[in-house]
């Protein structure tokens, strides 16, 4: 009686527990009985993407080249420049600091002109090198831009040696031709004046320079257009400013014509960079 008192105690709670189960079992099926755990259901199964307002968006509908037309050695010409550069700053830097202070004061200009030093400096041979060098990488980078130069100039790094003769032979020259003028026309301290502004406005731009050409070599094609567009700005308001100078070094002679200065910025200075395009393109 009593075993069987013992075993009919789990039939009840096995057949309440079942009727329990029934009705409240945690489970993922919902009876279509249930209208409201239905819909909370439907409603869990709409999809909200977490990261949807963080998206990015494109801003080109095809992509943006990469400048990929620099050979390999490009690497360690600017590294040449960059070592070259350095090496003026850290061992010549008074010189340097001097260079930059005479660009914004004529007096201190004037001063350099007359200790007649400075152009004999190893700091203004280095200067004069890096600023060959700098225009020369940037007509190479401009060149795989627009593609101007004609067959003549070869490729690869041939390219870059006769841009560098080219472009060092045209400004000796033009040193050359100022310097003689000075002599025969018994102008030389004015345009030994000159020859040191022309020296100063040169070296600047090469300095300012540096990071364009660096930028360019490792940029896309996109912003290095850009790049060009402002360093071109750069290069025509220097070129102005050196204009400028030299109209005021020629008004300051007593007796000097104006017409003689108009015929040498004519001929000494727009037409040989006229030349110098038209060579290039």
């Amino acid at each position: 009686m009593k075993t069987q008192d013992s075993l009919s105690i789990p039939d009840s709670i096995g057949s309440s527990s079942s009727s329990f189960d029934t009705s409240f079992r945690f489970s993922d099926i919902i009876s279509s009985t249930n209208p409201i755990r239905s819909k909370e259901l439907e409603e869990s199964k709409t999809y909200i993407p977490l990261f949807k307002h963080h998206e990015l968006t494109p801003k080109n509908q095809t992509p943006v080249p990469i400048n990929n037309g620099n050979p390999f050695w490009l690497i360690y010409v600017l590294i040449l420049l960059i070592a070259g550069f350095t090496w003026v700053k850290v061992y010549y830097y008074r010189t340097l600091e001097q260079i930059i202070t005479s660009f914004f004061s004529k007096t201190i200009a004037n001063q350099v002109v007359r200790d007649e030093n400075l152009l004999l400096q190893k700091a203004s041979f280095l200067l004069t090198t890096i600023f060959y060098l700098v225009i020369t990488l940037f007509l190479y980078e401009l060149n795989n831009l627009y593609s101007f130069l004609p067959d003549f100039f070869g490729s690869g790094f041939s390219r870059i040696l006769i841009l560098g003769v080219l472009v060092s032979l045209v400004y000796s020259i033009k040193f050359i031709v100022l310097k003689l003028t000075g002599i025969i026309f018994h102008l030389d301290k004015a345009f030994s004046t000159y020859i040191f502004n022309i020296f100063l406005i040169h070296n600047l731009l090469g300095i300012l320079l540096i990071p364009v050409v660096i930028a360019l070599a490792f940029t896309t094609t996109a912003i290095a257009i850009i790049l060009f567009k402002i360093s071109l700005l750069i290069v025509i308001i220097l070129f102005i400013f050196r204009l400028i100078r030299g109209v005021m070094i020629g008004l300051s002679l007593p007796g000097f014509s104006a017409f003689y200065l108009i015929l040498y910025i004519c001929g000494l200075e727009i037409a040989p960079l006229l030349v110098f395009i038209k060579v290039l393109v």
